[in-house]
């Protein structure tokens, strides 16, 4: 999501801040696309294992609607709204132009956010990050490529970089882990797990994300 993304990177730059003895080495494993990729952006440095997916810069909203199905079964919706808008993206609707409008101003907004925080991290001209811009992912080769990160290694190349930050001096790592329940462990997920009540509404309330799902 866009607001946790964006707190995570405000709260690295703020202890880069708070003393020029601070810096921040950015691992990426797997995938670092989209909110990762903005959270990147608070670092000194950028390394990115071989098999990395990187990128995915910009902005989506979606929306589930429903009326087709519900005009076929002969479902209803009443809504009562204190306004036209404020029933934004009903799903029992058919979508309303004005209020597609309303959603594309906000993900324009958030994605001219997005590019300059790129521009500003990368230290890019915002018209260089633009054609990258456009939700496509990257291979780390290519990311190094295109300047979006700094080097390709792996977690012992990372320490070396942080070892050589710190002026060359012996470091400890300390690893910060979740505890886990024993309901967790065997279920291998979060409890508790959604309920349908939380499904539903996570298919009823559209929601602004930096998110990418192949």
């Amino acid at each position: 999501a866009i607001t946790p993304s964006d707190e995570i990177y405000h709260q690295l730059k703020l202890f880069r801040e708070a003393s020029p003895d601070h810096f921040v080495v950015i691992f990426m494993r797997d995938v670092a696309a989209s909110g990762g990729y903005y959270v990147a952006m608070a670092s000194d440095w950028i390394i990115a294992e071989p098999t990395t997916i990187v990128g995915s810069i910009g902005v989506i909203v979606q929306a589930f609607n429903f009326k087709g199905l519900a005009d076929k079964y002969g479902v209803s919706a009443t809504t009562i709204a204190s306004g036209d808008n404020k029933a934004l993206l009903n799903p029992f609707e058919e979508p309303n132009a004005d209020h597609v409008a309303i959603f594309q101003t906000l993900v324009d907004d958030m994605y001219d956010n997005f590019v300059s925080i790129v521009a500003e991290g990368r230290d890019l001209d915002v018209e260089v990050v633009k054609p990258l811009a456009d939700g496509r992912i990257f291979t780390a080769k290519e990311a190094k490529r295109l300047t979006l990160i700094d080097d390709i290694g792996y977690w012992d190349d990372a320490i070396a970089k942080v070892v050589e930050l710190a002026g060359g001096e012996s470091i400890k790592v300390i690893r910060y882990e979740s505890n886990t329940s024993v309901l967790e462990s065997l279920l291998g997920v979060k409890a508790p797990a959604l309920g349908i009540e939380a499904t539903v509404d996570s298919l009823r309330t559209p929601r602004l994300e930096y998110r990418w799902r192949p």
